[in-house]
């Protein structure tokens, strides 16, 4: 595909994702749906505000981020690929992982076809699942997040 094709392509991908963006709120049976946790999810939260963090807090989820303490997105990457520093990859390759299951489970919870219990810690699902595939797992300040999640 020559590069005025890929564009064309891309563009169409984009304009159809934007289309079914403004149509998520429409009744589509047999259909995906489409569910923004930004827009569509107000109705489980109890603060205003809409950053994944917070929708998270209010549904008494344990999605701490150890990889941003003292040091900014953009530092992590340009560690990344400045240095080759492989710590700053895994950091950046967990916090990816945690914030796109949140997102799911946001996702889920908002159209009512997940529940879980407070306190749910997603860390301890994250080490759970990935077992040793990152060291950045071990590593003390991550196993400090999988103790037990306050379930007050």
């Amino acid at each position: 595909m020559t590069g005025s094709l890929l564009a064309v392509a891309v563009l169409g991908g984009v304009a159809a994702a934007a289309a079914a963006w403004r149509q998520r709120r429409q009744e589509h049976s047999g259909q995906p749906r489409f569910v923004d946790t930004r827009y569509d999810a107000g109705h489980i939260r109890a603060s205003k505000s809409r950053r994944l963090v917070d929708v998270c807090a209010d549904l008494r989820r344990e999605v701490t981020q150890p990889e941003l303490r003292g040091i900014s997105m953009t530092a992590l990457h340009r560690r990344w690929l400045q240095s080759g520093d492989v710590t700053a990859r895994e950091k950046i390759t967990v916090l990816n992982l945690r914030h796109s299951l949140s997102t799911a489970m946001v996702a889920a919870r908002a159209a009512g076809l997940a529940h879980w219990r407070p306190g749910l810690n997603v860390n301890k699902i994250l080490a759970g699942e990935l077992g040793d595939a990152f060291g950045w797992l071990a590593h003390p300040v991550f196993t400090a997040l999988l103790g037990e999640a306050d379930a007050a």
